[in-house]
């Protein structure tokens, strides 16, 4: 998925086939954002691989986002509206 289709004021939003692709797609808006000296300060993913990499990296995850009026569960791969 493309970055510049998935990304909405400083919220980045996207899915992918495999932890593989996820992973990748990581890698590739972590690159775009150190380029602009944009910091990523919050992230969620249910993909495990990637929240190993966090981990391993001392970032900060979240098991709760929101964005865009949707709050995402992403221990029980959740969607519900934001009240």
């Amino acid at each position: 998925m493309p970055v510049d289709r998935s990304t909405f004021i400083d919220i980045f939003v996207a899915g992918a086939e495999c932890d593989n692709d996820v992973i990748a797609l990581y890698y590739q808006l972590n690159a775009l954002m150190r380029k602009y000296n944009f910091p990523m300060v919050k992230r969620t993913s249910n993909s495990e691989p990637l929240k190993d990499i966090w981990k391993a990296g001392g970032l900060e995850i979240k098991s709760i986002a929101q964005f865009l009026g949707v709050s995402w569960d992403n221990t029980r791969i959740h969607f519900s509206q934001i009240k």
